[in-house]
């Protein structure tokens, strides 16, 4: 019989091992340890951080407005500057140099949008009222050009006819002075104006040879200037009579007398 058998009516109980149990729940970090002390202050700071990175206030879709360059650059920098100064960094000689660029470039950005709002208005608003003028100075000078073509193409038409008065005129004289030779045997050469009137330039034609000399027209008397020089016949030079050798005043009423004598002296034998 087996004397390790339990009585009747017993519970069997596992036998125990032997040796130290080890505990099978994790190990809690008392409140004295140094790391989980270390391990609370970090978890602490990163979420601060995190939070204070999270609450940049974005504009909504409707309230969006067209911000400038230099506004959106100094959102970007001021975000970027709060980081590094909450992370304990300093802020990089780059960052201030870009800033220091970005201030000049705005700068820029503002003059030339002065410009065109302003300088450029002003130098079309000159441009048009220059042009306005040196327009209405051309229609102008137009005008008087027309004008004046005008009057010149009036004036020409008036010169064409009095040509056309003179040339026949100039053939009816012709012809006069045609007829007085052969009738008279006389000869105007020429004729020019003059302070005292028109001098003309005459021959007189006959038998004896030919006398010439000038005839001056004045207003009330005529004026004989003998021309006797080597050429002259000696035969007419003896027979002429002194006055007409020499220069003789006489008046409008005696020019038909003056005329039939100096015929004479020429013609007469």
């Amino acid at each position: 019989m087996n004397t390790n058998s339990s009585p009747k009516g017993a519970v069997n109980k596992p036998p125990r091992k032997s040796g130290r149990r080890s505990s099978t729940r994790s190990r809690t970090p008392s409140e004295g340890d140094e790391s989980f002390d270390h391990f609370v202050d970090r978890a602490s700071m990163d979420s601060e951080n995190s939070s204070q990175f999270l609450q940049v206030e974005i504009p909504s879709r409707k309230n969006r407005r067209k911000t400038s360059l230099r506004d959106r650059l100094e959102a970007a920098d001021l975000s970027q500057n709060s980081i590094l100064s909450q992370n304990g960094a300093s802020i990089p000689r780059e960052a201030l140099d870009v800033d220091q660029a970005m201030t000049r470039l705005d700068s820029y950005i503002h003059q030339l949008e002065e410009l065109q709002s302003t300088d450029a208005e002003d130098i079309f608003t000159e441009y048009q009222i220059k042009m306005g003028k040196a327009l209405t100075d051309a229609e102008k000078r137009i005008q008087e050009l027309e004008t004046e073509l005008k009057k010149s193409t009036e004036k020409c038409s008036r010169l064409e006819q009095q040509t056309v008065q003179l040339s026949s005129s100039a053939s009816t004289l012709d012809r006069s002075h045609a007829l007085i030779k052969e009738l008279f045997d006389f000869e105007v050469k020429g004729s020019q104006e003059t302070k005292q009137g028109i001098l003309y330039d005459c021959v007189q034609n006959g038998r004896k040879g030919s006398i010439k000399f000038e005839l001056l027209l004045g207003d009330e008397n005529f004026t004989y200037m003998p021309k006797l020089d080597s050429s002259m016949n000696e035969e007419l030079r003896n027979s002429l009579p002194d006055y007409l050798q020499e220069e003789i005043m006489f008046t409008k009423s005696q020019g038909r007398m003056f005329a039939s004598r100096l015929m004479m002296a020429v013609q007469d034998k």
